[in-house]
């Protein structure tokens, strides 16, 4: 998957906005819905944006194969972020991990080995299966 977040970093450290993407880059508003989206643009639209902030191309797109989670450690306090339509952000504690399965029916059709754990690096957890019967 082609994914926009460096632009979206990009405009933020040159403060700009969508709006300036139209007015100043030429990009149409189409354009910018589609690149909110992760879907694919106009090798020409990448041509000028590289142009515009005078940047490579990593500036402004990265590939993730399907299944790639890509990380940012944000500062504390409150932040704006910007994702595309067909991503969703984790915010995950320092020091602490989500579990992630793959697709499956029920928790029952889950595979135990292959569940992985996003998070901080050096965060300790205890797994443990739960039977619904037993009491701890």
């Amino acid at each position: 998957m082609i994914s926009y977040e460096p632009l979206w970093q990009t405009m933020k450290r040159h403060g700009a906005t969508t709006y300036t993407l139209q007015a100043k880059a030429g990009i149409s508003s189409s354009t910018i819905r589609r690149m909110q989206a992760n879907e694919s643009v106009s090798t020409n639209t990448l041509d000028t944006l590289c142009k515009f902030f005078n940047c490579e191309l990593d500036g402004i797109v990265k590939f993730l194969p399907d299944g790639t989670i890509s990380q940012e450690i944000l500062e504390k306090g409150h932040h704006y972020v910007e994702v595309a339509l067909n991503e969703v952000p984790l915010f995950i504690r320092k020091g602490k991990v989500i579990p992630v399965a793959d697709v499956a029916q029920t928790v029952k059709d889950i595979d135990p080995a292959t569940l992985r754990m996003i998070g901080y690096e050096g965060a300790e957890y205890d797994r443990y299966d739960d039977d619904g019967v037993s009491a701890l």
